[in-house]
């Protein structure tokens, strides 16, 4: 049968490639559109010599290399395909390239099917003595010559081009970076041949080497001089101009300077180090770069590139040629049922297409891809989704991925197209030697963010991470910033995070982040402006990886179940018991979960075998649920396999790494990934029982975040407790409990024992942080009454609001009070301002507040308790002069959904603050529960005077319009001199803030009849960067919060290491409201 393919990339192959053998006796003919004028590329070529040929323009062509075919030629009559009957090869596949913009004129010199040309022989063998060939160069050509490869005879073997020989051993001896304007001539002596030379056409590369050593390659990337043969000189230095209007960025191949002294500037940032992380990666350079070295240790140094940003276009393709016989349609070798659209397909080959939507090469992951394996992969027209790379090992230099047109090979998830929005067809091909494990990649959506500049990571799974994570540290002085988009409402998903403590800093809304625990990073906050990444010049650590994940939302269940779980708990060791009842709390709403008879659920499988790749399920949680979750078993498959619970992704091998103590507020989400099952997870819904001690002390349930909680503290026969593992080990590392205290206890604190690490754990007492290596560091007189209120003590009857607290046992007192004090001294002792009497004063009542109070700060702003750590059980009140007329300013809001600021009776929660309200009487803030984020800040805005306008205005915090124009009280401080910038609301900050500031002189000059106080933003400068106030020099962290300026405000810096800088603004000047206590 005659049984050639025609594919759906256009190219046309022997039957059977490139799984099998061609068969005895094969044969067809192909058809070429009259009028053709493009050329064969070989994709590959192995026949049996002398026998099976492909006859092209009347030629026959056989053999068992790329080199054998009819590579260049331009077909101009029917192809035919003959084999006879014994000694079958893998045959061949040939595709139809573009007009190639020259041709071989005359001479052995061979034009090759990706539209370059090299010298005969090349790459197989060397040229032969006496060889020569003519080029033909197209009229009008604007493009230049990359030299791929080049190796000749001194002095003796030459190459032509515009007049000028070349001759050498190395591609830097070619004629790299020339335009052709007439014909190339080459020509080699009788004696002493060498490999060769293969040279292609490459477009404007957009840029080009002003001045210096920097050199331009014929593929139009530009590199330090003596790459990649040598290091750079001492004193190495060039500068690049850039075309006007370049919109493409820079790829980093190469990158490898010395550290903090050798450097390539691009748009006025610094770049140097050893790795391609920490280069100028995915930058768009609109002005000159410019590259200088010192004059000691140099590196191999670095080559860049531009390249195009991937965008949307409709991707076609037309084969000019047909068959004349039977062709074979390839389809893909796997049919899978997608839940959606992947948005590409697997147009021709051996590629396959997973249940996931995902890709694959043949074979992969149970084996490597076969020799000379191939497919196209059809992208659709409208997608604007980038890949994400799950895995990728390919030959180097040999077995590609094309996505467009750029060709991806290498070992490493690094090495494939991680992150491109591909636009068109998508090309795998491998030779016929050494195959490797192949690759898998997704269509992943818009991450959200993007790495505007600095040596961060955008990985193809949407994620952000230090340069060099996680296969080193992140370098000294790394820094980036990462660009949020405006619309965003994700909040960050902490993968890792390790830095330098107090140094080097991930700064997330105007908070810094710095740490070596996923705890200490920025989990749960949903970024509103760009994330700045800095580190100093020493002690670098792993470094970080955070991800944008959605809040997830309530959905209706289908499943309804008959039994529940009862858990009941000790004081030490939890123990299950089940028992019937009539609804578990939850169910399986969609997915391959397991609700068994005890109330629990189950991943797939468990315990039984593993779940199978790709499992996934929806739990559907009751709206009324108050119950926590048991963790029975837990094992997933790190960073992959996560288990959502309340928007927060658990994953890991361990119970610990479940959702333990947490209360489900919404549908539970189950996801694998294709590949690395564990054995699943088990976890119950339980009731928080636990038995009353004999001394009416209890332990609570846990109440901390992931993974900084465990029901560890110990309630001993005693009736005293103790961290866990006191006092025969030290506390391990994130231990935590929560002590429930009797309602109405009158007995205070004996402390036996007490050390902690300085600053870092902290025993809570009534909102008052206690930690160190002393008994003395608490107190003997500490009330408790639910963590923070009550008391042993007694009021007097004077009324003044003090209170006496009595320790003496005498029966008189015994008689009053009972056994009023644990810890007994012989004292009196006379305390004022106990917990009781410090209450927030309703108009309506009075309450006594159930933790430390809210805050104000000398501007007037107010925020909520810990602020900006997260809060606590916690109540207070601010009430507001009923003239108030100045609006809400809030300078942050993050809480629970549940937990409420209440302005003018309407309920703030989540992302939602009172923005732009005008707040009268009381605003209130209470918070019962076991889970907490940030809190809120919140200011008035600043006093409003009236100037007559004839303007319309419309103020934010009201629709009413008015003729009097209402406008900002005027600022008393202008910039005399210097780069510093002062925005809208009259701040003034250093020159490039948020970023590093440099060299430069600003003066500031404050009227002196000013009455308002600085408040201080941010404040960040070396210890030898002074901001000059008042006469008072400022630096480090210490910024001038509180004063009142007047004359001149004073900047000057001059070094070579610089920091962020500062921010400042003039306070509102008046307040109109104020924190009841």
């Amino acid at each position: 049968m005659l049984t050639c393919v025609l594919g759906g990339d256009g190219c046309i192959s022997s039957s059977g490639y490139p799984s099998s053998n061609y068969p005895d006796n094969d044969a067809c003919t192909i058809s070429v559109d009259s009028g053709n004028t493009r050329l064969i590329e070989v994709v590959a070529f192995s026949t049996e010599n002398g026998y099976d040929k492909l006859w092209v323009n009347g030629i026959a062509y056989d053999g068992t290399s790329t080199s054998d075919g009819p590579a260049g030629i331009v077909p101009t009559q029917d192809i035919v395909w003959d084999s006879d009957g014994s000694t079958t090869k893998s045959g061949w596949k040939i595709c139809l390239a573009e007009d190639p913009g020259w041709s071989v004129a005359s001479g052995t010199c061979v034009l090759g099917g990706d539209g370059c040309i090299s010298s005969s022989g090349y790459p197989s063998s060397n040229y032969p003595d006496n060889d020569a060939c003519t080029i033909s160069i197209d009229s009008g050509n604007t493009r230049l010559i990359d030299v791929v490869a080049f190796s000749t005879e001194n002095n003796y073997d030459k190459l032509w081009v515009n007049g000028i020989a070349y001759d050498g051993t190395s591609t830097s001896d070619g004629p790299a970076g020339i335009v052709p304007t007439q014909d190339i001539v080459w020509d080699s002596d009788g004696s002493t041949t060498k490999s060769g030379w293969k040279i292609c056409l490459a477009e404007d590369p957009g840029w080009s080497v002003a001045s210096g050593t920097c050199v331009l390659g014929g593929d139009g990337c530009i590199s330090s001089s003596g790459y990649p043969s040598s290091n750079y000189p001492d004193n190495d230095a060039c500068t690049i101009s850039i075309d006007s209007g370049n919109t493409r960025l820079i790829d980093v191949v190469a990158f490898s300077t010395e550290n903090n002294y050798d450097k390539l500037w691009v748009n006025g940032i610094a770049y140097d180090g050893t790795s391609t992380s920490d280069g100028p990666a995915g930058i768009v350079p609109t002005q000159d770069i410019v590259w200088d070295s010192d004059g000691s240790t140099t590196k191999s140094g670095w080559k860049i590139c531009l390249v195009e940003v991937a965008t949307s276009s409709t991707a076609t393709t037309t084969a000019t040629w047909m068959s004349t016989t039977t062709l074979t349609t390839l389809t893909p070798t796997t049919t899978a049922t997608l839940a959606e659209d992947p948005g590409w397909s697997v147009a021709s080959g051996t590629c396959v297409l997973g249940g996931d939507g995902c890709i694959s090469s043949s074979g992969y992951p149970s084996s490597n891809y076969p020799d000379n394996d191939a497919c196209t992969i059809s992208v659709d027209s409208s997608n604007t989704r980038l890949i994400d790379v799950v895995a990728f090992s390919t030959e180097n230099n040999y077995d590609k991925l094309w996505v467009n047109g750029i060709a991806y090979d290498g070992t490493s998830t690094s090495d494939g197209p991680a992150g491109i929005v591909p636009t068109q067809d998508i090309v795998w091909d491998s030779d016929g030697s050494t195959t490797k494990s192949g690759w898998k990649i997704c269509l992943a959506e818009d991450p959200g963010w993007s790495v505007a500049s600095g040596t961060c990571v955008l990985g193809g799974d949407g994620c952000i991470s230090s340069s060099g994570y996680p296969s080193s540290n992140y370098p000294d002085n790394d820094a980036c910033t990462i660009s949020v988009d405006s619309s965003n409402t994700r909040l960050i998903d902490v993968v890792a995070f390790s830095t330098e403590n107090n140094y080097d800093k991930l700064w997330v809304n105007g908070i810094a982040y710095d740490g070596t625990s996923t705890s200490d990073g920025p989990a749960g906050i949903v970024p509103t402006q760009d994330i700045v990444w800095d580190s100093d010049g020493s002690t670098t650590k792993s470094g970080w990886k955070i991800c944008l994940v959605e809040v997830a939302t309530s959905s209706t269940a289908t499943t309804t179940a008959t039994w529940m779980s009862t858990t009941t708990l000790t004081t030490l060791t939890p123990t299950t018991t089940a028992t019937l009842a009539e609804d578990p709390g939850w169910s399986v709403a969609s997915g391959t979960c397991v609700l068994g008879g005890d109330g629990c659920i189950s991943s797939s499988g468990y315990p039984s075998s593993n779940y199978p790749d790709n499992d996934a399920c929806t739990i559907s949680v009751d709206s009324s649920n108050t119950r926590l979750i048991d963790v029975v078993a837990f094992s997933t498959e790190n960073n992959y396999d996560k288990l959502w619970v309340n928007g927060i992704a658990y994953d890991g091998t361990s119970t610990s790494d479940g959702p333990a103590g947490i209360v489900p507020t919404q549908d539970i989400v189950w996801d694998s990934d294709g590949s690395t099952a564990k054995s699943g997870w088990k976890i119950c819904l339980a009731e928080a029982r636990f038995r009353g001690p004999v001394h009416s002390l209890s332990l609570r349930g846990p109440r901390m975040e992931r993974r900084e909680w465990a029901r560890t503290c110990v309630l001993g026969g005693d009736g005293c407790i103790s961290s866990s593992g006191y006092p025969s080990s030290n506390y391990p590392d994130n231990d935590a409990c929560t002590i429930s205290i009797d309602s109405g206890n009158t007995r205070l604190i004996d402390v036996v024992a007490f050390s902690t690490e300085n600053n870092y754990d902290k025993l809570w007492v009534n909102g008052i942080a206690y930690d160190g290596t002393s008994t003395r560091r608490i107190d003997h007189k500490i009330w408790l009454e639910n963590l923070l209120g009550g008391g042993c003590y007694k009021q007097h009857g004077d009324n003044d609001g003090d209170v006496d607290v009595d320790d003496d046992t005498d029966d008189t007192d015994a008689d009053n009070y009972g056994d009023c004090c644990r810890g007994v001294r012989d004292d009196d002792k006379h305390i004022d301002g106990n917990p009781k009497s410090h209450h927030h004063a309703d108009r309506a009542g009075t309450r006594d507040p159930d933790s430390r109070p809210c805050e104000m700060d000398e501007q007037g702003c107010i925020s909520s308790p810990n602020y900006p750590r997260d809060y606590d059980d916690s109540y207070c009140e601010i009430w507001v002069e009923q003239d108030n007329t100045r609006a809400i300013n809030v300078i942050f809001f993050d809480t629970r959904s549940n937990h409420y600021l209440v302005v003018n009776g309407e309920d703030y929660s989540g992302s939602d603050g009172p923005q732009g309200i005008v707040p009268t009487g009381a605003i209130e803030w209470e918070v019962e529960g076991s889970r907490f984020d940030r809190g809120w800040k919140i200011c008035l805005e600043a006093p409003a005077i009236q100037a007559t306008s004839t303007l319309t205005a419309t103020r934010r915090l009201t629709t009413t319009t008015t003729t009097q124009a209402t406008t900002q009280a005027p600022i008393p401080w202008t910039i005399d001199q210097g780069p510093c910038e002062m925005d809208e609301q009259g701040c003034i900050s250093s020159p490039n803030y948020p970023r590093d500031y440099d060299d430069s002189y600003c003066e500031i000059w404050v009227e002196q009849d000013n009455t308002r106080a600085i408040n201080v933003i941010f404040f960040d400068t070396r210890s030898n960067h002074y901001l000059v106030v008042n006469g008072e020099d400022y630096s480090g962290s210490d910024g001038p919060q509180g004063i009142v300026p007047t004359g001149a405000i004073e900047w000057e810096v001059e070094g070579s290491r610089f920091d962020r800088g500062w921010k400042i603004c003039l306070e509102a000047g008046t307040k109109e409201w104020e924190l009841l206590k």
